[in-house]
Protein backbone atom coordinates (compact mmCIF):
# COMPACT_ATOMS: atom_id res chain seq x y z
CA UNK A 1 0.00 0.00 0.00
CA UNK A 2 2.80 2.43 0.74
CA UNK A 3 4.55 1.90 -2.55
CA UNK A 4 0.92 3.15 -4.56
CA UNK A 5 1.56 6.34 -2.56
CA UNK A 6 5.06 6.64 -3.12
CA UNK A 7 6.35 6.37 -6.41
CA UNK A 8 3.83 8.26 -8.04
CA UNK A 9 4.02 11.07 -5.12
CA UNK A 10 7.74 11.24 -5.94
CA UNK A 11 6.97 11.55 -9.36
CA UNK A 12 4.35 14.29 -9.39
CA UNK A 13 6.72 16.71 -7.02
CA UNK A 14 9.49 15.82 -9.98
CA UNK A 15 6.49 16.80 -12.66
CA UNK A 16 5.86 19.75 -10.61
CA UNK A 17 9.75 21.11 -9.95
CA UNK A 18 10.32 20.68 -13.72
CA UNK A 19 7.32 22.85 -14.37
CA UNK A 20 7.74 25.29 -11.70
CA UNK A 21 11.50 25.68 -12.59
CA UNK A 22 10.55 26.39 -16.64
CA UNK A 23 7.59 29.02 -15.45
CA UNK A 24 10.10 30.89 -13.13
CA UNK A 25 12.95 31.22 -15.59
CA UNK A 26 11.04 31.44 -18.68
CA UNK A 27 12.49 28.99 -20.89
CA UNK A 28 11.65 28.81 -23.61
CA UNK A 29 11.24 32.41 -24.10
CA UNK A 30 8.77 32.06 -27.03
CA UNK A 31 6.49 29.93 -24.69
CA UNK A 32 3.13 31.67 -25.45
CA UNK A 33 0.77 32.89 -22.60
CA UNK A 34 -1.62 30.12 -23.03
CA UNK A 35 1.15 27.20 -22.57
CA UNK A 36 2.17 29.18 -19.75
CA UNK A 37 -1.31 29.22 -18.24
CA UNK A 38 -2.03 25.53 -18.90
CA UNK A 39 1.20 24.29 -17.34
CA UNK A 40 1.04 26.56 -14.60
CA UNK A 41 -2.52 24.83 -14.39
CA UNK A 42 -0.62 21.53 -14.42
CA UNK A 43 2.26 22.02 -12.07
CA UNK A 44 -0.56 23.26 -9.51
CA UNK A 45 -2.52 20.07 -10.20
CA UNK A 46 1.13 18.10 -9.62
CA UNK A 47 1.61 19.56 -6.48
CA UNK A 48 -1.88 19.03 -4.71
CA UNK A 49 -1.78 15.22 -6.13
CA UNK A 50 1.66 14.75 -4.64
CA UNK A 51 0.75 16.19 -1.45
CA UNK A 52 -2.38 13.92 -1.08
CA UNK A 53 -0.16 11.16 -1.82
CA UNK A 54 2.51 12.03 0.79
CA UNK A 55 -0.28 12.64 3.30
CA UNK A 56 -1.76 9.23 2.40
CA UNK A 57 1.97 7.78 2.51
CA UNK A 58 2.47 9.44 6.13
CA UNK A 59 -1.07 7.45 7.52
CA UNK A 60 -0.18 4.12 5.92
CA UNK A 61 3.35 3.23 6.60
CA UNK A 62 3.47 5.57 10.25
CA UNK A 63 0.15 4.29 11.08
CA UNK A 64 -0.51 1.36 10.22
CA UNK A 65 2.78 0.02 9.37
CA UNK A 66 5.10 0.84 11.43
CA UNK A 67 3.14 1.23 13.90
CA UNK A 68 5.39 3.50 16.55
CA UNK A 69 5.32 7.60 17.17
CA UNK A 70 5.53 9.48 14.40
CA UNK A 71 9.17 11.11 14.75
CA UNK A 72 11.83 9.09 16.04
CA UNK A 73 14.75 10.18 13.94
CA UNK A 74 16.20 12.91 11.51
CA UNK A 75 15.14 11.34 8.60
CA UNK A 76 11.42 11.58 10.70
CA UNK A 77 11.93 14.71 11.04
CA UNK A 78 13.19 15.70 7.49
CA UNK A 79 9.75 13.59 5.86
CA UNK A 80 7.44 16.32 7.91
CA UNK A 81 9.80 19.18 6.68
CA UNK A 82 9.00 17.84 3.16
CA UNK A 83 5.49 17.57 3.52
CA UNK A 84 5.51 21.52 5.41
CA UNK A 85 7.31 22.94 2.77
CA UNK A 86 4.81 22.16 0.17
CA UNK A 87 1.92 22.99 2.36
CA UNK A 88 3.19 26.25 3.21
CA UNK A 89 4.03 26.93 -0.64
CA UNK A 90 0.44 26.44 -1.28
CA UNK A 91 -0.76 28.61 1.22
CA UNK A 92 1.63 30.99 -0.50
CA UNK A 93 0.04 30.12 -4.31
CA UNK A 94 -3.30 30.44 -3.23
CA UNK A 95 -3.01 33.60 -1.09
CA UNK A 96 -0.90 35.33 -3.20
CA UNK A 97 -0.30 33.48 -6.34
CA UNK A 98 3.81 33.01 -6.08
CA UNK A 99 4.48 30.59 -8.72
CA UNK A 100 7.75 31.49 -8.89
CA UNK A 101 8.39 29.74 -5.54
CA UNK A 102 7.44 26.83 -6.45
CA UNK A 103 11.47 26.71 -7.98
CA UNK A 104 12.38 26.37 -4.32
CA UNK A 105 10.09 24.40 -2.53
CA UNK A 106 9.00 21.13 -4.62
CA UNK A 107 12.92 20.35 -5.56
CA UNK A 108 13.45 20.65 -1.77
CA UNK A 109 10.38 18.60 -1.10
CA UNK A 110 11.71 16.05 -3.44
CA UNK A 111 14.96 16.08 -1.69
CA UNK A 112 14.21 16.12 1.58
CA UNK A 113 11.08 13.51 0.83
CA UNK A 114 14.08 10.99 -0.75
CA UNK A 115 16.28 11.76 2.19
CA UNK A 116 14.22 10.98 4.84
CA UNK A 117 12.89 7.40 2.95
CA UNK A 118 16.54 6.15 2.83
CA UNK A 119 15.90 4.26 6.66
CA UNK A 120 12.89 3.18 5.89
CA UNK A 121 12.39 -0.68 5.43
CA UNK A 122 9.67 -0.90 2.82
CA UNK A 123 11.58 1.98 0.60
CA UNK A 124 15.15 0.71 0.51
CA UNK A 125 14.38 -1.81 -2.73
CA UNK A 126 13.99 1.56 -4.93
CA UNK A 127 16.31 3.50 -3.49
CA UNK A 128 18.71 0.33 -4.12
CA UNK A 129 17.47 0.72 -8.22
CA UNK A 130 18.24 4.44 -7.97
CA UNK A 131 21.64 4.09 -6.59
CA UNK A 132 22.54 0.88 -9.31
CA UNK A 133 20.95 3.05 -12.76
CA UNK A 134 23.39 4.01 -15.23
CA UNK A 135 21.57 6.45 -16.78
CA UNK A 136 20.76 8.31 -13.42
CA UNK A 137 24.56 8.31 -12.52
CA UNK A 138 25.16 10.11 -16.45
CA UNK A 139 22.78 12.66 -15.93
CA UNK A 140 24.02 13.68 -12.15
CA UNK A 141 27.11 14.03 -13.95
CA UNK A 142 25.72 15.84 -17.24
CA UNK A 143 23.74 18.86 -14.91
CA UNK A 144 27.04 18.68 -12.61
CA UNK A 145 29.53 19.36 -15.63
CA UNK A 146 27.13 22.05 -16.82
CA UNK A 147 26.72 23.90 -13.34
CA UNK A 148 30.09 23.89 -13.14
CA UNK A 149 30.59 25.21 -16.50
CA UNK A 150 28.26 27.55 -16.13
CA UNK A 151 28.96 28.98 -12.96
CA UNK A 152 32.09 29.41 -13.82
CA UNK A 153 31.11 31.61 -16.87
CA UNK A 154 29.07 33.91 -14.25
CA UNK A 155 32.08 33.99 -12.64
CA UNK A 156 34.59 35.43 -15.41
CA UNK A 157 31.53 37.44 -16.19
CA UNK A 158 31.66 38.81 -12.47
CA UNK A 159 35.18 39.90 -12.88
CA UNK A 160 34.59 41.48 -16.49
CA UNK A 161 32.02 43.38 -15.11
CA UNK A 162 33.87 44.97 -12.13
CA UNK A 163 37.10 45.65 -14.18
CA UNK A 164 34.89 47.57 -16.58
CA UNK A 165 33.26 49.28 -14.10
CA UNK A 166 36.22 50.51 -12.45
CA UNK A 167 37.68 51.75 -15.64
CA UNK A 168 34.68 53.48 -16.28
CA UNK A 169 34.47 55.58 -12.96
CA UNK A 170 38.34 56.01 -13.19
CA UNK A 171 37.33 57.32 -16.56
CA UNK A 172 40.05 55.54 -18.11
CA UNK A 173 38.55 54.65 -21.87
CA UNK A 174 41.33 52.57 -23.24
CA UNK A 175 41.04 50.14 -26.12
CA UNK A 176 40.21 47.15 -23.60
CA UNK A 177 37.17 49.17 -22.24
CA UNK A 178 35.94 49.94 -25.86
CA UNK A 179 36.20 46.34 -26.30
CA UNK A 180 34.85 44.56 -23.43
CA UNK A 181 30.73 44.10 -23.45
CA UNK A 182 28.29 46.83 -22.34
CA UNK A 183 27.71 46.73 -18.39
CA UNK A 184 24.19 45.95 -18.86
CA UNK A 185 24.77 43.24 -21.47
CA UNK A 186 27.24 41.79 -19.29
CA UNK A 187 24.77 41.89 -16.35
CA UNK A 188 22.23 40.31 -18.42
CA UNK A 189 24.44 37.61 -19.45
CA UNK A 190 25.14 36.44 -15.97
CA UNK A 191 22.18 36.80 -14.69
CA UNK A 192 20.76 34.15 -17.64
CA UNK A 193 23.91 31.85 -16.60
CA UNK A 194 22.93 32.37 -12.71
CA UNK A 195 19.88 30.92 -13.82
CA UNK A 196 20.73 28.55 -15.84
CA UNK A 197 23.15 27.65 -13.59
CA UNK A 198 20.87 27.19 -10.73
CA UNK A 199 18.44 24.68 -12.80
CA UNK A 200 21.48 22.22 -13.29
CA UNK A 201 22.51 22.87 -9.69
CA UNK A 202 18.80 21.99 -8.63
CA UNK A 203 18.70 18.42 -11.19
CA UNK A 204 22.02 17.50 -9.69
CA UNK A 205 20.68 17.75 -6.18
CA UNK A 206 17.79 15.83 -7.25
CA UNK A 207 19.32 12.58 -8.74
CA UNK A 208 22.36 13.17 -6.00
CA UNK A 209 19.23 12.29 -3.40
CA UNK A 210 17.87 8.95 -5.71
CA UNK A 211 21.53 7.65 -6.40
CA UNK A 212 22.08 7.69 -2.60
CA UNK A 213 21.44 4.05 -1.28
CA UNK A 214 22.65 5.43 2.13
CA UNK A 215 22.97 8.22 4.22
CA UNK A 216 24.44 8.64 7.56
CA UNK A 217 22.11 11.33 9.00
CA UNK A 218 23.91 12.31 11.71
CA UNK A 219 26.20 14.96 11.15
CA UNK A 220 29.02 13.51 9.89
CA UNK A 221 31.75 14.16 7.31
CA UNK A 222 29.19 13.37 4.62
CA UNK A 223 25.56 14.34 6.74
CA UNK A 224 27.64 17.98 6.92
CA UNK A 225 28.32 17.66 2.94
CA UNK A 226 24.72 17.16 2.33
CA UNK A 227 23.41 19.93 4.32
CA UNK A 228 26.36 22.27 2.44
CA UNK A 229 24.72 21.52 -0.74
CA UNK A 230 21.09 22.35 0.66
CA UNK A 231 22.38 25.37 2.17
CA UNK A 232 24.35 26.42 -1.12
CA UNK A 233 21.49 25.69 -3.72
CA UNK A 234 19.32 27.98 -1.21
CA UNK A 235 21.49 30.39 -1.39
CA UNK A 236 21.10 30.18 -5.22
CA UNK A 237 17.54 30.26 -4.97
CA UNK A 238 16.91 33.11 -3.26
CA UNK A 239 19.89 34.71 -5.42
CA UNK A 240 17.87 34.15 -8.79
CA UNK A 241 14.43 34.83 -7.93
CA UNK A 242 13.37 38.13 -8.96
CA UNK A 243 10.73 38.71 -5.82
CA UNK A 244 13.50 38.73 -3.85
CA UNK A 245 16.37 40.30 -5.83
CA UNK A 246 16.38 41.76 -9.00
CA UNK A 247 18.91 42.38 -11.36
CA UNK A 248 21.69 44.60 -10.47
CA UNK A 249 25.11 44.99 -10.97
CA UNK A 250 26.99 44.77 -7.88
CA UNK A 251 24.52 41.99 -6.54
CA UNK A 252 25.33 39.94 -9.90
CA UNK A 253 29.22 40.78 -9.47
CA UNK A 254 28.92 39.10 -5.21
CA UNK A 255 26.50 36.20 -6.15
CA UNK A 256 28.57 35.05 -8.93
CA UNK A 257 32.19 35.10 -6.90
CA UNK A 258 30.34 33.48 -3.59
CA UNK A 259 28.57 31.19 -5.73
CA UNK A 260 32.10 29.81 -7.95
CA UNK A 261 33.65 29.73 -4.42
CA UNK A 262 31.20 27.69 -2.34
CA UNK A 263 30.84 25.40 -5.51
CA UNK A 264 34.15 25.02 -5.95
CA UNK A 265 34.44 24.15 -1.93
CA UNK A 266 31.76 21.12 -2.02
CA UNK A 267 33.77 19.63 -4.96
CA UNK A 268 36.97 19.61 -3.59
CA UNK A 269 34.80 18.24 -0.21
CA UNK A 270 33.72 15.69 -1.91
Amino acid sequence: MTTICLIPGLVLYGLASVAYLILSFGYPAEMAASWRHRLAASAKIFTILGVLLQVSYLITFYFFERGMPLVTGLSDSLFFISLGSVVLFLWLLFRYEWFSLGAFFLPLAFILFVLALDRSHDSFYLLYLFGKSRWLLLLHLFFALMSVVLLFGCFILGIVFWLHERRLKAKKIDALALNLPPLLLNEKRALNFLKVGFVCLTFVLITGSMLLTHVDLSFGQKGWHIALAIVAWGFYAVAVNRRWLGPMGHKILLLSFLGFFSLAALILWN
